[in-house]
């Protein structure tokens, strides 16, 4: 189970869903009846004069899936310290059968206040994204907590060699309290060094489970990465979005070769994210960015979320 899939799912349990592959593979859930969802997601709020405001907040959904209708109770703490509640009723839904998956449009709501209101519930992800502006000028944009991408174009350079994969996962955990997130890059084709990165992350976890074997003082290990942000990346809030950044922070790496006839395995923790800095617009639904590892391999990374782009 990828990373993504594991977070993706701890998110699941949360809509009190079972867990699910994205892959066309699974069986679709049950279309019918009534499903009451609880998520506490990550809220961003912009105002007129550009002042953002991130916070976590739980939202509440109940849909009606035989007539494809739910009911928001939602709320987003504004940029005058205020955090109205809001109930949006009869809120129409529209289910994509090819992505099993729940959208609702641009469109005017229950309660004057919340306008555009438009979105997505994905029960395979287990995310939802909500879209809509207060008062006609507060913009707010609620997502996962782990936002990831995986209509990507990458562009990897090492050695004065260029390859060009596509559909690697990006996927960023933000932490609102701290402006700290952990990253992710899953199933990245490096063709110029012949190898398959399963994952490069800075979760301390993951960099302990594979430092097992290796490293004698564990703790001291581990100790170190926590003085160092808790190997974690800084998050600087944009009116559209989030800007993710740092540098010399300690990535746990699994990849595979995938020359010849083997398929070998292998780990190592000789790798850092020398630097890295990505763009998340929101409201676009899109990324941008490039990171370095400590071997030169530079990877520049356009992108969609998987919820505004089919692959």
């Amino acid at each position: 189970m990828s990373i993504m899939k594991h977070l993706s799912g701890l998110l699941m349990a949360a809509l009190l869903l079972v867990a699910m592959s994205a892959c066309g593979d699974d069986p679709e859930p049950s279309r019918g009846g009534s499903r009451t969802i609880t998520p506490t997601l990550l809220t961003h709020v912009t105002g007129t004069d550009g002042q953002v405001v991130v916070t976590s907040q739980q939202q509440k959904m109940i849909l009606d899936l035989d007539h494809l209708t739910a009911q928001f109770n939602i709320n987003a703490r504004l940029t005058d310290g205020s955090t109205p509640s809001f109930t949006l009723s009869n809120v129409q839904l529209t289910y994509n059968a090819d992505d099993n998956r729940y959208t609702f449009g641009q469109a005017t709501t229950s309660d004057a206040r919340v306008t555009q209101l438009s979105g997505v519930i994905d029960f395979n992800e287990g995310a939802v994204w909500i879209n809509y502006v207060v008062d006609g000028k507060q913009r707010v944009h609620i997502t996962p907590t782990s936002i990831f991408y995986t209509s990507t174009t990458s562009v990897i350079t090492h050695d004065a060699l260029n390859a060009t994969y596509h559909n690697a996962i990006y996927q960023f955990e933000i932490d609102p309290a701290t402006m700290l997130a952990k990253a992710w890059v899953m199933q990245l084709l490096d063709a110029n060094k012949s190898r398959y990165f399963n994952t490069i992350t800075t979760d301390i976890d993951y960099i302990k489970t594979l430092s097992l074997a290796k490293d004698k003082d564990l703790d001291e290990f581990v100790a170190q990465l926590r003085r160092n942000n808790e190997n974690k990346f800084k998050v600087e809030a944009t009116a559209e979005g989030y800007v993710i950044s740092g540098s010399n922070l300690q990535a746990g790496v699994e990849y595979r070769s995938h020359t010849g006839s083997t398929d070998a395995s292998a780990t190592t923790l000789n790798f850092k994210f020398a630097s890295l800095n990505f763009n998340l617009d929101l409201a676009g639904g899109s990324a941008s960015g490039t990171f370095t590892l400590n071997d030169d391999t530079t990877v520049k990374m356009d992108g969609t979320t998987y919820l505004q782009a089919k692959n």
